[in-house]
């Protein structure tokens, strides 16, 4: 006897996307983030007035690798999303799916946004902080030149 009953499956029904799921999901706050913090570290490498090289390896080399992770994550869940699918097709294909009219995942789903939008802002403000932190006396003395 297993706990859940199985979905009868309508092979009518349109196919939903395999990037409707909480790993593509994750990626992709993860990639906007990253993206977010591109746009403000290139915009202050091109209106600044004096030129800083960490900026360039911030900007250029960090935030662009946490983009290409974001942008992973999300091909890798559409691909465990498809492989589960494949493979579980007869029983339970809908394992990482995010389903919109169940409540409990609408309060994740609004809860994961607001998480969302929090890393963005603290993405932002990390940018920020880390293009000072890199062009202070401190930094370039103590640290890079100790």
């Amino acid at each position: 006897m297993s706990a859940e009953p199985t979905k009868p499956t309508n092979p009518d029904a349109p196919q939903r996307s395999h990037f409707n799921n909480w790993i593509s999901a994750l990626g992709g706050v993860l990639a906007v983030g990253a993206l977010f913090s591109f746009a403000l570290l290139v915009w202050m490498d091109l209106t600044g007035a004096n030129k800083n090289p960490y900026l360039g390896i911030f900007t250029y080399l960090v935030a662009p690798g946490f983009l290409i992770a974001g942008l992973a994550t999300v091909f890798f869940g559409a691909w465990a999303q498809r492989r589960w699918a494949v493979k579980h097709a007869a029983t339970m294909p809908d394992k990482w799916r995010l389903d919109f009219t169940n409540p409990a995942q609408r309060r994740i789903l609004i809860l994961f946004g607001i998480g969302g939008v929090g890393f963005l802002l603290l993405s932002a403000f990390g940018s920020y902080q880390t293009y000072h932190y890199a062009e202070s006396n401190q930094f370039c003395g103590q640290v890079c030149h100790s």
